[in-house]
């Protein structure tokens, strides 16, 4: 980039949400708001609300209309497939730098395909800026700590070591919420006991987990900043209250998604953050918890400051799994206080599992389905396990991984992309629709059920009769999304 187009610099980011879900991606909210914050141009590439069969044309038209001297695509592992060739097909002039998930685990791939001239790995706010400013004055990149490059004449890989990470969050700028479609903050949330639609915005208070679960990056991420600073971080209170209260101003919200993966850790902390929610912010709110941070202290805390519903990962019935597999050391014992505990405190539930996972067999999945319908949670969800490259896993299922289909699943909901020693073919995608019915519907059709995971045409029966809750929330359902759109929404979702 010419000194003389100094003041002229622009970035253009790409948002390859391939699975199309009205979901604003908070790393790239922050990206931006960091350049813009150095008086950098920046615009946004949304997949989400574009049709895909056009992708490839529209994404050059945008290229061709607004000139980017750098292209930043932020990318997750499903991403990868169609961004890759899609900016490949297109060849555009810009500098195109890749960072997110996939390049941060996937990161020889990543650097290795042509397009890509530059990666940074893990947290990126302080490596794209200063590979921006840098690319912008024309000074030397090959020394970037978190930046990966091709060496222009000869070719050769350059791997810078990672940075510290940020440790304090305070000093990053509002993430740039005004960057994104006001279409991904219109959500439907459960509320007061049933679904309403509302402004959400999601906040990030704190970073990095404690946990290190198999199927999750980020135990990656752990050992790829070892002796490089603490991972979990929280932000302060008053930062985290300031932020809220900016997206307010900025989208006009009325609830609030604490996307935090450990909301609960610290009950010091938590006290003072929604002592200061209730009295400055108000509205009610959703929470992501796992099962050991959860006490009646924390619930009762969360319940008085109006939280709407409580998310917690149980993934599988079998504790023996669990442990063993997943490495998350919890018991049933664990999972059943924690939803007793909520409910005493009259918060609604949400619980993620998983299915079709490695070696896993019927009884497992019977467990899953068990203990679910012991706990009764308000609302539940039953993804299907996808091999993450950087997981612990994937490493012990990489000889079953189907790669054309993997390649080709774009949600956690369209497919299994491993091959099961204990369940047939189809089977696990089968069970995951047909999860409703096993936890609400009466026992005595369970032998139906288990029929219909071996046949699409019973399962697809089932199928549509559990979506009588889009006509239970029909006028929620076409304001959020639109008669068209909520047709569209209904026939790619649950086509058969």
């Amino acid at each position: 980039i010419s000194k003389s187009r100094m003041m002229q610099t622009k970035v253009l980011i790409i948002y390859p949400n391939v699975a199309q879900t009205a979901t604003m991606q908070m790393g790239i909210a922050s990206l931006s708001a960091v350049l813009k914050e150095h008086d950098f141009s920046v615009e946004l590439f949304d997949f989400t609300f574009l049709p895909m069969s056009d992708m490839t044309e529209l994404l050059k038209e945008k290229i061709d209309s607004y000139a980017p001297d750098i292209i930043g695509v932020s990318c997750r592992s499903l991403e990868w497939p169609t961004i890759s060739s899609t900016l490949e097909a297109i060849s555009p002039k810009a500098v195109v730098v890749f960072g997110g998930s996939h390049a941060t685990v996937a990161s020889e791939e990543v650097i290795a395909h042509p397009i890509v001239d530059f990666l940074i790995l893990g947290e990126g706010e302080d490596a794209l800026l200063e590979l921006v400013q840098h690319l912008r004055d024309g000074k030397d990149n090959t020394h970037i700590e978190n930046l990966w490059l091709k060496h222009k004449k000869s070719g050769k890989i350059i791997r810078n070591p990672v940075r510290p990470f940020i440790h304090d969050l305070d000093r990053l700028p509002f993430p740039d919420y005004k960057l994104f479609d006001t279409r991904h903050f219109k959500n439907l949330v459960y509320h007061e006991g049933k679904l309403q639609s509302r402004i959400v915005v999601p906040v990030e208070t704190s970073r990095g987990c404690p946990y290190s679960c198999s199927y999750c990056i980020n135990d990656y991420v752990q050992n790829l900043y070892r002796q490089k600073g603490k991972y979990h971080r929280d932000k302060s209170v008053e930062k985290s209250i300031a932020t809220i209260l900016h997206a307010k101003r900025e989208i006009g919200v009325n609830y609030v998604y604490f996307i935090d993966e450990t909301f609960l850790l610290s009950p010091v902390r938590l006290k003072s953050l929604l002592k200061e929610y209730k009295e400055r912010v108000g509205l009610p709110f959703s929470f992501q918890t796992h099962p050991k941070t959860l006490t009646l202290e924390k619930a009762e805390i969360v319940a008085e400051a109006g939280a709407s519903i409580a998310l917690v990962g149980i993934e599988s019935g079998s504790e023996s799994y669990r442990r063993n597999y997943l490495k998350r050391q919890t018991t049933n014992e664990d999972i059943i206080r924690a939803f007793t505990i909520l409910k005493s405190v009259k918060i609604p539930t949400f619980s993620f599992n998983m299915v079709g996972m490695p070696d896993e067999t019927r009884e497992m999945i019977e467990a899953t389905i068990e203990l679910n319908r012991e706990i009764q949670p308000d609302a539940f969800q039953a993804t299907l396990f996808y091999p993450f490259k950087g997981t612990k896993l994937r490493e012990h299922c990489k000889d079953s991984i189907d790669t054309i289909k993997s390649n080709r699943v774009k949600s956690f909901h369209t497919a299994s992309t491993i091959k099961h020693k204990y369940l047939k073919q189809g089977q696990p995608d089968r069970i995951s629709k047909l999860f409703f019915a096993y936890i609400r519907w009466p026992k005595w059709t369970f032998p139906l059920l288990r029929f219909a995971e071996h046949s699409d045409f019973l399962c697809n029966i089932f199928l549509l009769i559990n979506r009588f809750d889009y006509l239970k929330n029909i006028n929620l359902y076409v304001a959020k999304y639109g008669f068209v759109g909520l047709v569209k929404r209904f026939y790619f979702k649950y086509r058969m």
